[in-house]
């Protein structure tokens, strides 16, 4: 039985055997498919971004598991349309429109 440390919000792992693992995040399958569909959402309004932020400069704009793009002033507005719609909140991308990006000294 192997066992795996699992990510915390603390530095403290989590170790659990594979088991648990599963049951825990799920069928693996399932989960690799569920995060290439939410990297493909990504890309797809990663692309959009430039024109999304003409558009709607310093705005909300999200992606939903759709293929739904939705545009808010706020992120409580986004929200508000995300449970209008009834979608799940961990199936979305979301991102700033930010028309004055602070840039990245890496």
């Amino acid at each position: 039985m192997a066992i795996r440390n699992a990510v915390t919000t603390s530095n403290k792992p989590i170790r659990m055997a594979d088991s648990d693992w599963e049951e825990w995040m799920g069928d693996p399958q399932l989960v690799r498919e569920e995060m290439a569909e939410q990297a493909e959402r990504q890309r797809q309004l990663d692309d959009m971004l430039p024109e999304l932020t003409k558009r709607y400069p310093d705005q909300w704009a999200a992606l939903t598991e759709n293929g739904e793009l939705l545009i808010a002033p706020s992120l409580e507005a986004l929200a508000e349309k995300f449970r209008a719609l009834d979608t799940p909140p961990g199936s979305n991308v979301i991102e700033f429109l930010d028309t004055d990006p602070t840039p990245w000294i890496l």
